[in-house]
């Protein structure tokens, strides 16, 4: 085994361990590296921005690339410890922290007290989803029908002017921050769910959604904005957030078959990639 693996090996072993000492399976957003356990005392670490490190908690949105990380291990080491562990992780989440609407509770305004039992909102509550996209398959595979009809609501409390493509970054149905980290990740994941369930429409929302942004570009320069609808600094620069916009467009028309997002993302990033550079330090 190299010592990335041993090293990855260690840090989840270290992460059932505490969850396990929590009594659950969902793993606890900070451990203590000298105890192996949880951290006691202060309740929220210092430099975490408002409550997104979870204190005393488990906050699964930001566990995604570490899930995906599971499942790698285990097919590289063989030993299936990993697996079951992330799958013991998503099945105690759908149980404890899906609203009776459907809607996942997670994000960068919600986690799960492993303590209290509990899910905590914070910063009024909202359902935001960025800048990771979901592991999508491993939710299907353990609950395709609350996986389907969690994206499908996500979507629809997410856009407030569903024949433009218009979205929020919160689900609250207004105009507001179109941010493109979020746009591309409903993009992304509307048509996964499109090939998956055979849903055209869900890749045509898709599209719209990313159109919104793209004609929100600079029409001299063709610089896509943070964010078109409020006017503020985001509405005024176009930053490296752009290629993780660009990296949902193409996934997304991996899954929809949809040239269209293909040439957004080439013609957003290509711009960027123009006009970004100094060259004076030869750099972005």
């Amino acid at each position: 085994m190299t010592d990335g693996l041993r090293m990855c090996e260690s840090h989840l072993r270290r992460l059932t361990a505490a969850a396990a000492q929590t009594g659950g399976a969902m793993w606890p957003s900070v451990v203590d590296v000298r105890t192996g356990r949880m951290p006691g005392g202060a309740p929220v670490p210092r430099r975490v921005y408002r409550l997104i490190g979870a204190p005393r908690g488990s906050t699964l949105y930001w566990d995604q690339p570490l899930l995906v990380a599971a499942f790698g291990l285990s097919r590289a080491s063989g030993d299936p410890a990993y697996a079951q562990a992330a799958d013991r992780y998503v099945a105690a989440f759908l149980e404890h922290c899906v609203a009776a609407n459907g809607m996942f509770r997670w994000g960068n305004h919600q986690y799960y007290d492993v303590l209290e039992r509990k899910v905590v909102e914070f910063h009024e509550g909202y359902h935001e989803l960025r800048p990771i996209t979901p592991a999508w398959e491993v939710f299907w595979r353990l609950d395709p029908q609350r996986t389907d009809a969690y994206i499908r609501r996500m979507a629809a409390r997410h856009l407030y002017d569903p024949a433009r493509g218009g979205f929020n970054r919160h689900d609250d149905g207004r105009k507001g921050h179109a941010f493109i980290e979020a746009g591309g990740i409903l993009c992304e994941s509307l048509a996964w769910l499109a090939a998956k369930a055979g849903d055209k429409s869900l890749s045509e929302t898709a599209l719209r959604i990313a159109r919104y942004s793209f004609d929100a570009r600079n029409r001299d320069t063709g610089l896509v904005p943070n964010e078109p609808d409020t006017g503020r600094w985001d509405a005024k620069v176009c930053t490296s957030e752009i290629g993780l916009w660009a990296n949902c467009l193409l996934r997304a028309a991996a899954f929809a078959d949809t040239g269209a997002l293909v040439e957004m993302a080439r013609d957003a990033i290509r711009a960027y990639l123009i006009h970004a550079c100094d060259q004076e330090t030869n750099g972005y």
